[in-house]
């Protein structure tokens, strides 16, 4: 197959020590807190560069330059230790306690580079949250995600939203291996530059439950965003029901966190019905199994089929290929994002822009 294939051949080194690496994007995080507890506990500011500089020679992969980490050291220096008295009433009367100072937080913060969005204004660059593809079977989910995952892999915009170049992995659970090659060698043709940033992995589907879960850190490690078609393979137990998914998302979240990789979930809704479109603020009663999954979710997009089009003379002409983009749910949108009006075009597999205008007295289109 084109696409490198994500595979140990029967080979897995041992996991890093999560207790004691301190990973790329939590370097400036953590060191700050380090020094905010020992700046609390009265140690000068020599002291505290010897530390830090012995855990970021030791312990952060890779290591920060020397003088960031003593800009951190004189940073947080700056604040004053914790009165005496203080640290007495503590001890005697008042439970320890383990977070940030106010200071401190405010430090770290400051010290960590601004992230920006893998999808501008839609998919935030954040492992804790997820984006999730809903519709009803048959209607393109899979060729809406793989637009995505070739988008963000060449750094191209998705529709009018830039995209953060990045490492993307796609894990099929359905569908005959040659029908999914016959899709990714189309795509290739409109985005051959993808292929370097693009990652696969067919296998047979797997419970996210004990020892799957390393095994899924393990495959997801060193991408940005990992794309799963579709969640009821890997959800332990029924999916359908509430604990089941509970289980399953607080078990996605753990580990996508550890392996700092974004997950794109594709799931279904239940409607059948092909003559009846589901509008996007009924999705949460339409999702297929518990709506946990919509909770849970920092981006959700419902992909539906547009409303039957009328043309010039008043009389109906519907096109099959016509879908229509919601997005119910973008937790951090900047402002309302409309519907996206789509038409498959089945020689690129791509979803084109079509421009539709929406008349709410007929129900119907009126296509420009």
């Amino acid at each position: 197959m084109i696409l490198k294939a994500m595979s140990n051949n029967g080979t897995k080194p041992a996991l890093d020590n999560a207790y004691a690496i301190i990973l790329e994007h939590e370097r400036n995080s953590r060191l700050a807190k380090l020094a905010g507890s020992m700046r609390h506990n009265g140690m000068t500011q020599s002291a505290i560069e010897v530390a830090l500089l012995t855990v970021n020679n030791t312990q952060c992969k890779p290591p920060l330059p020397d003088n960031e980490v003593l800009g951190i050291a004189k940073s947080i220096s700056r604040y004053k230790p914790a009165p005496v008295a203080d640290k007495t009433f503590n001890q005697t009367r008042e439970k320890q306690h383990h977070m940030m100072s106010l200071s401190s937080w405010r430090q770290a913060v400051l010290a960590d580079p601004p992230r920006n969005d893998l999808i501008e204004d839609v998919m935030p660059n954040s492992p804790s949250e997820y984006c999730i593809i809903c519709g009803r079977a048959g209607i393109g989910k899979t060729n809406l995600a793989l637009g995505i995952g070739f988008c963000l892999a060449t750094g191209r915009p998705w529709f009018s939203h830039k995209t953060t170049k990045c490492k993307v992995g796609y894990l099929p659970f359905e569908g005959p291996k040659v029908k999914l090659l016959g899709r990714v060698e189309k795509l290739l043709i409109s985005y051959p530059d993808a292929e370097p940033n693009l990652y696969i992995e067919q296998s047979l589907p797997f419970k996210l439950v004990d020892k799957a879960l390393d095994d899924f850190k393990f495959l997801i490690e060193g991408l940005d965003v990992v794309i799963i078609d579709p969640i009821r393979e890997i959800v332990p137990g029924d999916y359908t029901k509430p604990e089941y998914a509970s289980t399953f998302i607080t078990a996605l979240k753990t580990v996508c966190n550890e392996a700092h990789t974004v997950a794109i979930l594709l799931h279904h809704i239940r409607k059948p019905d092909k003559r009846v479109a589901v509008r996007p603020e009924d999705l949460q009663f339409e999702v297929k199994g518990a709506s946990d999954y919509v909770d849970a979710a920092g981006t959700l997009l419902l992909l539906e089929r547009a409303r039957q089009a009328r043309k010039s003379d008043g009389r109906f002409g519907s096109n099959p290929d016509d879908r229509t983009l919601h997005f119910c749910k973008v937790k951090d949108s900047p402002s309302e994002l409309y519907p996206l009006y789509l038409r498959f075009n089945r020689n690129t597999l791509i979803f084109e822009p079509h421009s539709i205008e929406y008349n709410d007295e007929d129900y119907g289109f009126n296509e420009n």
